[in-house]
């Protein structure tokens, strides 16, 4: 099938300076093209979604701003249809009814979900917030221990889902 195509001056370029002669070829190629795909791909690109303003509580580990929904990052929240979830997600409304809250997108996905790390509107660390209360829990293998001493705390006072750990046998 190779010598179907016909070739370039008669002869195969070979050894060195055909090799030399290949890449510069490309370079030249990619120089010219490179910038212009660039170009259309950027200017397609959608803007990513604000993560910025006036959010509704999910549960107590995720928010809604928009249509877009923000799972906390590093963090775990009972379900909310348990007692201890409909607690965490009753916190949630509470931090989120300060005002606008403020979202960095770490860049992970979860169910369809942006995970970010959300601030109240008096700057709070919302997860932190949760997790302070005893509402969740410090999800290390993603926040790699972030949130470790605020749960500590929380275990140690005996709030939200370490009360009853206080009062075990």
């Amino acid at each position: 099938m190779l010598r179907m195509i016909p070739k370039l001056g008669g002869q195969a370029r070979t050894g060195p300076a055909g090799r030399l002669l290949f890449l510069l070829s490309f370079a030249l190629l990619a120089a010219w093209v490179g910038p212009q795909l660039a170009r259309d791909i950027s200017a397609r690109a959608p803007s990513p979604p604000p993560l910025s303003g006036q959010a509704r509580p999910i549960d107590g580990d995720t928010l809604a701003l928009g249509p877009t929904r923000i799972r906390l990052w590093g963090i775990d929240a009972p379900e909310a249809g348990t007692p201890e979830g409909r607690d965490a997600t009753r916190l949630m409304a509470q931090a989120l009814a300060l005002g606008p809250v403020r979202c960095r997108d770490t860049g992970g996905r979860s169910h369809e979900r942006i995970v970010a790390r959300c601030e109240d509107a008096s700057g709070r660390d919302i997860a932190e917030r949760m997790v302070g209360a005893g509402l969740a829990v410090d999800w290390p293998k993603f926040s790699q221990g972030h949130y470790a001493p605020v749960e500590a705390q929380a275990r140690r006072a005996g709030l939200g889902l370490h009360a009853q750990a206080q009062h075990a046998p």
